[in-house]
This record gives C-alpha cells, structure tokens and sequence, in this order.
C-alpha cells in the first residue's frame, strides 16, 4: 500500500493473491466495491463533505464498473436475475433500463452504507495505518498486518442484493 503517486493515481493499494483469480463470487465482487468506497468514506469522515475532492475518481469508477457488470452481465442480482444484457443487446435500449438504474443504487447505497460502517468501527486502526503511511510513503504487507491484524472476516452480503 502506498501513498506515493503512481501514474495518474495519488497512491494505491496492490493485492498479489497467490494464485490468479480466474472466478470471482457475488460475495468477492461486493466487498472489492465495499473497499473501493471505503478510501472516499475515509476522507469524508476525516475532512468532511465539504472537502471532497477528486482523488476517489478512479475507485469509483470502478466501483461503478463493477456493479454495473454484477447487474448486467454476470447474473448476480437476486431481482433482475441470471441475465447477460451484452448477449441481447440487438434488444431496445431501454429494456431494463430503468429496473438497472434502481438495481445498480440500491447496490451502490448498500456498499457505501456497508462500508461506513466499517469505516466507522476500525477508525482508530485506519488513524494508525494513515499516519504510518504519512512516515513510510509505503506499507509493506508484514506491517500491514501487525496494524490490522489477522483475523479474517467471513460477513454475508446483504439479502437485498
């Protein structure tokens, strides 16, 4: 994890999971969004509103990204149901659209309530984490884990998704 900038981006987080993911769970997807959001939630929760800048651009792209495709393309929508909207695009423009439009907010809504709530119980942790940032430019994962521990969590995703 750094905060040094990389590219276009102020900083990132890099996962290197042992063994490349070829398949990705409805449960994976929502949580990567859930942590996606959490970076913005951080800085509203630190600065306030009114300090919102632009620096979650490319996280909520692909939070968005990644909701969109769940509703869309994978099927993983317990409302809109095992559709692929890419296979029948021949199909009217609007079909669905506006059940996708309320499906892809309440999904949007539900991470960022998920996500705050997070934010909110591991505050102190994500205080620690920053300042040791704010140090180092660079947080190794061995130091990373001594800050967040290494228990891991195993929540459900919401019933309404």
């Amino acid at each position: 994890m750094t905060i040094a900038p990389r590219s276009k981006t102020l900083g990132f987080v890099s996962y290197n999971a042992d063994e490349p993911m070829s398949n990705i769970t409805k449960e994976e997807l929502f949580y990567d969004v859930c942590v996606l959001m959490a970076g913005r939630i951080s800085k509203m929760k630190k600065a306030g509103n009114g300090q919102m800048d632009s620096g979650a651009i490319d996280d909520l792209s692909q939070a968005s990204f990644q909701i969109y495709t769940a509703l869309s393309t994978l099927g993983m929508d317990s409302e809109l149901g095992l559709i692929n909207l890419e296979t029948i695009s021949p199909i009217s423009e609007n079909f669905l659209r506006e059940k996708l439009e309320t499906r892809f907010l309440l999904w949007s809504e539900t991470a960022f309530n998920y996500s705050k709530k997070m934010v909110d119980t591991h505050w102190e942790t994500i205080t620690k984490l920053a300042k040791k940032l704010i140090e180092n430019e660079i947080v190794e994962a061995d130091t990373l884990l001594k800050l967040v521990g290494k228990k891991r969590a195993k929540p459900k995703i919401p019933k309404i998704l």
